[in-house]
């Protein structure tokens, strides 16, 4: 055992040191790795919450409040055009009453009163009645008989429009002596007649002969019943289906 070679310690605790293979608590500090990211910068940045817009009814204020002050005026519109149409309307139908209201409405005809006649002409109507209608006589042809009756002796005597007297008789004609012929409603007017062309024409009517039967004369007659005479006689009786004539002579 002396010849073996013998290792000299110089220290009874050696050290391990090794230079290349490093331990782990031996070994410098590396830098770690860097990982490098090549995108967007965006996708990077902090998320910033956006301030929700205030809606009404699912609308944006200011849009709600414009759509609403347009409404409005449409409304408003609407409802003014309405109301000056139905004023119009009002107006106008308030006029056509006041038209119709105003318009003389003709009245239906009239009969032919059968009282006696009196010896004054018949009344003018009123002013007002004259302004508000107008009388439709009947046509001769549709008056069957009219009344010719004398004034009875308790009335006044028959006079004309402007006063003449006539002598009036029942169921008696004059025979000829025609001036003309017309068509009279009533005794009366027979005898207004008579005195008017007297005094247009001088003294040529002397009496009249009026038959009751107007509609029967009208057709038949020459469209009269009522005769203008230049003489008052000679007289004779006088019935057409038992109803008589009348005669009235001009007194004086």
């Amino acid at each position: 055992m002396a010849d073996a070679p013998q290792v000299a310690y110089e220290d009874a605790h050696p050290e391990v040191y090794q230079r290349e293979a490093g331990l782990e608590h031996q070994q410098a500090p590396q830098n770690p790795e860097v990982h490098a990211y090549y995108g967007k910068a965006d996708a990077y940045e902090e998320h910033v919450p956006v301030r929700a817009t205030p809606t009404i009814l699912g609308i944006r204020r200011r849009n709600f409040w414009i759509l609403a002050v347009i409404a409005a005026v449409i409304v408003a519109a609407t409802i003014s055009g309405s109301v000056g149409g139905a004023m119009a309307v009002r107006d106008s139908g308030s006029k056509a009453d006041q038209v119709v209201q105003q318009t003389p409405t003709p009245t239906s005809a009239q009969p032919i009163p059968t009282s006696s006649p009196t010896g004054t002409s018949a009344a003018p109507a009123s002013s007002g009645s004259a302004t508000s209608s107008k009388y439709v006589p009947i046509l001769a042809s549709a008056v069957p008989l009219i009344d010719i009756s004398c004034p009875s002796s308790s009335s006044p005597p028959l006079k004309s429009f402007n006063g003449k007297q006539y002598a009036c008789t029942e169921n008696r004609n004059i025979v000829g002596n025609d001036i003309t012929g017309i068509s009279a409603y009533s005794l009366q007017q027979c005898i207004d007649a008579c005195s008017t062309m007297n005094t247009r024409d001088g003294k040529k009517c002397a009496a009249v002969t009026i038959g009751p039967d107007l509609a029967h004369a009208y057709e038949i007659n020459n469209g009269a019943n009522c005769w203008l005479k230049e003489k008052s006689s000679p007289t004779i009786s006088y019935t057409v289906n038992d109803v008589g004539g009348t005669i009235a002579i001009l007194a004086g």
